[in-house]
């Protein structure tokens, strides 16, 4: 039920199975970006240095905040 609330928005995982959430995201319409992070759980540091993960959830941010 939780998923309907994002419907037709986008979403960004990181480190997350997408072959798990593919289905779920697709038959709710909401747009899901996937990428991993190479350290293998979540930590602060997924989001602070520049690992290639962190440089595009920047862009994917960026592009949702100009939809504003």
């Amino acid at each position: 039920n939780r998923i309907k609330c994002f419907s037709g928005e986008s979403i960004f995982c990181t480190d997350n199975d997408h072959k798990v959430l593919k289905d779920i995201f697709q038959s709710s319409q909401v747009k899901a970006t996937f990428v991993n992070s190479g350290i293998g759980a979540h930590s602060c540091a997924m989001f602070l240095d520049d690992r290639p993960s962190t440089i595009k959830v920047r862009a994917w941010f960026e592009e949702l905040v100009k939809k504003l």
